[in-house]
């Protein structure tokens, strides 16, 4: 079993947060950008920025961002923490930016198509990669939880989900 120290996990995920939010603010004058990372409601909801169109506000998108600081080689689907369902399944997000900051990209991965993708094929893909399966444990001060998910090449997701968008975003710390 793997242990992360969560505070730094943290650390590491509002930076890359902070990051995205100020890529797609940069790289799209055409809408707004609202940065949710604060909104306690938003964060139970799996959302981190919502994308709003300036011509009539009515274009609405919510986004979730995962970083992830080890080579952009894995995605990591987190399925379950202490026996709940874990992001894959309550994120209210419409996309989801995985984002390598050590590699300078990001993948904008439609939320809809990522849990299709798990339940057409993530009982086969576990099946044969029994050692995709990754059981993590993480802590906060006295507070000990269990994370189970699964790793799935990049490169596999690519191929299967046609839709994810690849964005090249300045290398940096998450």
């Amino acid at each position: 079993m793997t242990t992360f120290d969560f505070r730094e996990q943290l650390s590491q995920g509002h930076g890359g947060e902070a990051r995205i939010i100020e890529y797609f603010k940069s790289v799209d004058t055409n809408k707004y950008v609202v940065d949710v990372t604060d909104d306690e409601m938003m964060q139970k909801r799996g959302v981190d920025f919502i994308h709003l169109s300036h011509e009539d506000f009515r274009w609405i998108k919510y986004y979730e961002i995962k970083t992830d600081t080890h080579k952009a080689r894995n995605f990591f689907l987190e399925l379950g923490v202490d026996g709940k369902p874990g992001w894959v399944d309550t994120c209210c997000a419409d996309i989801l930016v995985y984002y390598f900051p050590e590699e300078g990209v990001a993948f904008c991965i439609p939320m809809p198509s990522l849990r299709q993708w798990c339940r057409n094929e993530l009982a086969y893909y576990k099946k044969d990669n029994p050692s995709s399966v990754k059981h993590v444990e993480s802590g906060n001060g006295g507070r000990t939880w269990y994370t189970v998910g699964v790793t799935v090449p990049v490169g596999k997701l690519l191929l299967d989900i046609e839709e994810i968008e690849l964005l090249e975003i300045e290398k940096g710390e998450g």
